[in-house]
């Protein structure tokens, strides 16, 4: 276990590269998903409760990897260890975010505009963790705070996804959290998915726990991965980092929309962690 978690860990370290570019979710390792610490200091506790006691603390944009949520706490695997060196509360991290890679030196503003004031100045050649995207901005995650990038070349919308695309859908594949795969080939289901995920509502970034994923073979041969809340919301998060709503937008419906896409994988949405 100990060199594929470092495997992962050294994989994520180098998304990097020369010219300017958004890398999209590394997605569900052979290990479980990789995390990035947001805020300034981030302490690693033996149990997920914020009395237990302290084994080690991360710092912003340390990576580690992660394959189970508790009560809003996150196991956390470092190369160092055989085992999880402890819990981590996943208010603090980016789970499986998309990056950004700089170019050039490239200005950050305090908000999404470019008469905000200057918060920083990155250097070409780095990368920061993917919080949003909006109208050509990028909003990253910057040395525990966050900023905007102004880059209207590379973050155009949701990097050209398009949610009716999944209308067509002929097959489905979910790839749930202890890892095994569960295949939909029923007609009405993956119908039913289709029509869902095609009528899906934008939404802002969401706290929900995304540790299933969702892969669609399309009537055009082309096929797409989509990262699945698991704590009951109906929302799915995209390789560019975009945030979807599925499902009737009346009160109380979300619930019951989550349940209908998990059974029909025979899966209980309670009994997925």
């Amino acid at each position: 276990m100990k060199k594929k978690i470092a495997a992962l860990l050294i994989l994520l370290c180098l998304f990097s590269a020369a010219r300017a570019e958004i890398l999209p979710p590394y997605g569900m390792g052979q290990i479980g998903y990789g995390a990035v610490v947001l805020c300034q200091s981030l302490t690693v506790r033996a149990a997920p409760s914020t009395s237990a006691k302290a084994v080690k603390t991360l710092h912003a944009g340390d990576v580690f990897v992660t394959q189970k949520e508790k009560d809003g706490w996150r196991d956390c695997f470092l190369s160092e260890n055989d085992g999880p060196a402890g819990w981590v509360s996943a208010e603090y991290i980016a789970l499986d975010p998309a990056w950004y890679v700089t170019e050039k030196s490239t200005p950050v503003y305090a908000w999404n505009d470019t008469a905000a004031n200057r918060v920083g100045l990155l250097d070409a050649g780095t990368r920061y963790p993917i919080l949003k995207m909006q109208d050509g901005w990028v909003l990253i995650g910057l040395r525990g705070a966050a900023g905007w990038i102004y880059d209207p070349v590379h973050a155009v919308g949701d990097i050209g996804f398009a949610p009716d695309r999944l209308r067509s859908a002929l097959r489905a594949e979910l790839m749930i959290p202890d890892g095994s795969v569960r295949t939909l080939t029923d007609a009405a289901g993956i119908d039913w998915i289709g029509e869902q995920l095609a009528d899906a509502r934008a939404v802002t970034a969401m706290k929900c726990t995304f540790d299933a994923v969702l892969n669609l073979t399309l009537a055009d041969g082309g096929t797409v991965s989509l990262t699945l809340a698991t704590d009951g919301c109906p929302v799915y998060r995209t390789a560019g980092g975009g945030y979807y709503r599925f499902g009737p937008d009346t009160p109380g419906a979300d619930a019951e929309t989550a349940q209908t896409f998990w059974k029909l994988f025979g899966l209980d949405a309670e009994g997925l962690h």
